[in-house]
C-alpha cells in the first residue's frame, strides 16, 4: 500500500554500519518519499512502524515527526498527529470486534490463566506494549472499564535497579511513579516478573513470562488487578538483548464493576495477592523482607509532625 497507493520507498539501514542511528526504528524523509527502517526490528516492531507511516499518509497528517522511536517535536501539533497515526496503526493491527469477542471469553473464565493471555498477545502478532496500548483504546469505550493505568519498566540482568520509563495514567489511581533516586516497592508484579525472568535466562530459559497480581496500596488503601509481560529488548546502541529485559502491566482498580465484568476475580482460587507500596523511602511496613531502602523519607516526614507538634505547643 506505501509502495502502490502512496509511492513511498523502502529503504532498510542497519545499525551495524550506521550506529548513531541504532536509536531509531525509521526515518521518513518526505523529499524522496523514503521511508528508512532499522533492519534488526522484529517483525511485530516493522509491521507497526510501517502501519504507523499508512496512519500519517491516510489521515493526511503533513506536519508529524520524521523519526520513530525517538520523536523530536517541534510543535503539539506534531505530537498529537504522532498519537492518531499510532493509534491508526494500533486500530488496524488489532481489530476491534475481533479483540472484544476474544476478551470477552477471557474475562469469563473461572480461573485466571497466564498462558491464555499471552497466546491472546501472540494470537494479534502484537508486541506486548502495543497490545496494552489497544486495550487502554478498548477497555473504557466497550467495556466500561476506565479505572486503568500502564507502565513499562526496564531492567538491565544482574543489576539491583529498575527504571520506569513509560506511564500512562488514565484515573488518578495511585501507583509507581517516576522519581529520582528512590527505590520502588519489590512486590509490584512488574519488578517481581522481571526478577522471575533473570533467573530463568541464567538457566538459559524463558522469552516472556506472564504473570497477575492482585496488589493493595497499603498508603493509598486502593486494590488493583495488575496483569504484567516480561521479555527481552535490545535498547538503543546495545548489541546483547539477552542483557536486557523489559515488563509492561496494565492496572485496574478492583471494584464491584470490574468484578462484574472478569468472573475469575470471584473464584475461591484467587489471583496471587499482595500488600505493596509506592517506594521503600515512603513505606511504613517495616517487617517487609523485599525492602532494599530504609525509609527515610517517611522519618524525616514524621519528624517534621512532631516537630511541628512541639511548636503548636509552645507558649
Amino acid at each position: 500500500l506505501l509502495k502502490t497507493r502512496f509511492g513511498v520507498h523502502l529503504q532498510p539501514f542497519a545499525p551495524a554500519s550506521q550506529p548513531e542511528l541504532g536509536s531509531l526504528r525509521s526515518v521518513y524523509r518526505p523529499e524522496t518519499r523514503t521511508l528508512h527502517i532499522n533492519a534488526d526490528l522484529s517483525a511485530q516492531q516493522r509491521l507497526f512502524v510501517l502501519a504507523r507511516e499508512v496512519g500519517f499518509l491516510c489521515l493526511s497528517l503533513k506536519n508529524r515527526p520524521l523519526t520513530y522511536a525517538y520523536v523530536e517535536a517541534d510543535s503539539f501539533e506534531q505530537i498529537l498527529n504522532n498519537y492518531k497515526a499510532s493509534y491508526f496503526a494500533g486500530a488496524i493491527l488489532i481489530r476491534r470486534a475481533i479483540l472484544i469477542e476474544k476478551l470477552t471469553e477471557l474475562f469469563a473464565r473461572d480461573t485466571w490463566s497466564n498462558d491464555a493471555f499471552g497466546q491472546l498477545i501472540t494470537d494479534f502478532g502484537a508486541t506486548p506494549e502495543r497490545f496494552f496500548y489497544r486495550l487502554s483504546n478498548v477497555l473504557p469505550r466497550d467495556f466500561g472499564i476506565d479505572q486503568l493505568f500502564f507502565y513499562r519498566i526496564n531492567h538491565s540482568v544482574g543489576e539491583t535497579d529498575f527504571h520506569i520509563t513509560k506511564e500512562m495514567h488514565l484515573s488518578r489511581q495511585a501507583g509507581p511513579r517516576g522519581f529520582i533516586d528512590g527505590h520502588y516497592c519489590r512486590r509490584w508484579v512488574a519488578l517481581t516478573i522481571l526478577q522471575e525472568l533473570d533467573g530463568y535466562q541464567q538457566r538459559g530459559l524463558g522469552q516472556t513470562l506472564c504473570r497477575a497480581q492482585v496488589s493493595h496500596h497499603a498508603d493509598a488503601d486502593v486494590t488493583y488487578f495488575i496483569v504484567s509481560v516480561a521479555h527481552p529488548f535490545n535498547p538503543a546502541a546495545q548489541p546483547n538483548p539477552a542483557q536486557n529485559n523489559m515488563s509492561v502491566s496494565m492496572c485496574f482498580v478492583l471494584n464491584d464493576a470490574l468484578r462484574a465484568r472478569m468472573r475469575f476475580l470471584a473464584n475461591p482460587v484467587p489471583v496471587p495477592y499482595r500488600i505493596v507500596n509506592e517506594a521503600c523511602e515512603h513505606c511504613g511496613i517495616f517487617d517487609c523482607q523485599e525492602r532494599v531502602a530504609a525509609p527515610t523519607l517517611l522519618q524525616q516526614k514524621r519528624q517534621t509532625q512532631v516537630m511541628k507538634a512541639a511548636i503548636a505547643g509552645l507558649t
